[in-house]
């Protein structure tokens, strides 16, 4: 595609690969922009980690260490190692969630940022101890989705995963 090519990408689009609220105040909004085209393209064109910065991959972590995490690619199977960029303090992928892989983070030659979708309900707590909102199972120790918080309608933001559960990445309150 030709330099300069603009890329219409839904709010929807942007937060699945991790382009939202949380993502553009950590990365800044010039990177979420770049972000949200590199998975258009992806969408186009297929994935790849390149210099090019409209390209993006997601991937499951299967590793951890600190800051750091190894990823293996949706599709390829290829592994990639990258540091965390994006993270609230209180959320640490797990080995079976998924992040999003990309070259356009300034200072990391690839970094793994959040790849989080939005949910809307009440939230409440399941006979496992899990929350559930809708028919998705938080973790029962989600920092950000607090007692002061169930029985009353909220937008959960949660890291995307292989796992039975999910981490919540952000909340906000909705109108009762």
């Amino acid at each position: 595609m030709p330099d300069g090519t603009r890329f219409r990408v839904s709010r929807r689009q942007a937060m699945k690969i991790g382009a939202g609220a949380v993502v553009v105040g950590a990365v800044g909004v010039d990177v979420a922009q770049r972000i949200a085209a590199a998975a258009e393209a992806a969408a186009v064109h297929g994935p790849a980690i390149s210099s090019d910065p409209r390209h993006a991959q997601s991937g499951r972590v299967v590793e951890v260490d600190g800051n750091q995490v190894q990823v293996q690619v949706f599709g390829s199977g290829t592994l990639v190692s990258a540091p965390l960029v994006g993270f609230p303090d209180a959320v640490v992928p797990r080995v079976g969630d998924h992040v999003t892989l990309t070259d356009v983070v300034p200072g990391f030659e690839v970094a793994a940022l959040p790849l989080v979708h939005w949910i809307s309900g009440v939230p409440k707590v399941r006979t496992d101890q899990t929350i559930g909102i809708g028919g998705t199972r938080l973790l029962p120790t989600a920092p950000l989705l607090d007692a002061s918080r169930l029985g009353a309608p909220v937008s959960v933001s949660v890291l995307d995963t292989s796992l039975a559960t999910a981490q919540v990445f952000g909340v906000r309150g909705l109108p009762a």
